[in-house]
């Protein structure tokens, strides 16, 4: 579809599977740090916590060639992690499931941009109960694209589609990707929808919106 997309991965998952690392690299797509390992930080020390995002950082490094700028926690975050991101150097942070624009969050003086994440677009819809069917999940998708659009006459909106190869990836699942990949070109040649990376809009934004702390 001529499209890039964040990779949101564990960095041992890459390291074990080279091949996909090397693959979403050659694509031009993004790695985005979901951890070093399927792990819950919130049972996490500060200095465990540290050490863990050190560990996921240097690991993507090593499979993909460059730091990662993004990080999604696995569910939530604890006190200290904007503190420990910010001193890691990362960008954007994605723990937040409250809002659908972007904005700057600082912790002693160092500024991240925070990109929220949207759970209700999220492919785990058709996998938990109550369940939807490929096609409420389609219609969703394609009413929330259309309602943005519709906000986005007065202001800027971000919209998540989560996607995971063990759901979307189904054959009886993933036509509905194909046709809203199909309605979101669409939408976008008659303009107002940017398909990006959340590097990019986090770089964006960064431009637009300076820091002013």
């Amino acid at each position: 579809h001529g499209t890039r997309a964040p990779s949101t991965a564990c960095a041992l998952a890459l390291e074990r599977a080279p091949h996909l690392a090397q693959e979403i690299v050659r694509q031009g797509h993004e790695v985005t740090s979901h951890g070093w390992r399927w792990a819950h930080q919130f049972h996490m020390s500060e200095e465990q916590e540290r050490e863990y995002i050190r560990k996921a950082v240097e690991s993507l490094e090593r499979s993909t060639g460059r730091k990662p700028r993004g990080w999604l926690s696995r569910y939530l975050l604890t006190d200290n992690t904007r503190r420990l991101l910010c001193e890691e150097g990362f960008l954007y942070h994605m723990d937040d499931y409250g809002d659908d624009e972007p904005r700057w969050e600082s912790v002693d003086g160092k500024p991240i941009v925070v990109l929220p994440y949207q759970v209700d677009n999220n492919d785990m819809k058709m996998w938990s109960e109550p369940a939807y069917t490929p096609d409420q999940w389609l219609k969703y998708a394609k009413d929330n694209l259309d309602w943005i659009l519709a906000e986005g006459e007065h202001e800027v909106n971000m919209m998540s589609l989560g996607l995971h190869l063990r759901i979307i990836g189904r054959p009886g699942r993933i036509w509905a990707l194909e046709e809203f990949f199909a309605y979101a070109a669409q939408r976008a040649r008659e303009g107002g929808v940017w398909i990006a990376t959340r590097e990019q809009i986090a770089e964006h934004f960064a431009r637009e919106v300076p820091w002013r702390g």
